[in-house]
């Protein structure tokens, strides 16, 4: 988030695999303490930014999504089809 910060983006969507940390940030349940810090870091940060999206992904959707990136960056031809196409906060 920093990193969009600097350079300039005003319209991010953060995507992780940790369900529990998106509903925390959506303030949908309470903060762990052991985190709660790091969170309060986070919503700083966010209010740098026009809009900010935390979603959630499960843990295969982000190993298809890994694949395609390397294949894409090896210039390895794989059949895919997008059958939809993700929701953007623009």
């Amino acid at each position: 988030m920093a990193a969009c910060v600097e350079k300039g983006y005003q319209k991010v969507i953060v995507e992780t695999n940790a369900a529990n940390l998106v509903k925390m940030l959506r303030e949908e349940i309470d903060a762990a303490a052991t985190i709660e810090g790091i969170l309060v870091d986070v919503k700083q940060l966010a209010k740098q930014l026009e809009s900010i999206e935390f979603t959630y992904a499960s843990q295969h959707c982000n190993r298809i999504a890994y694949l395609v990136l390397i294949c894409s960056y090896l210039r390895i031809k794989i059949p895919y089809k997008w059958y939809a196409f993700p929701r953007m906060a623009f």
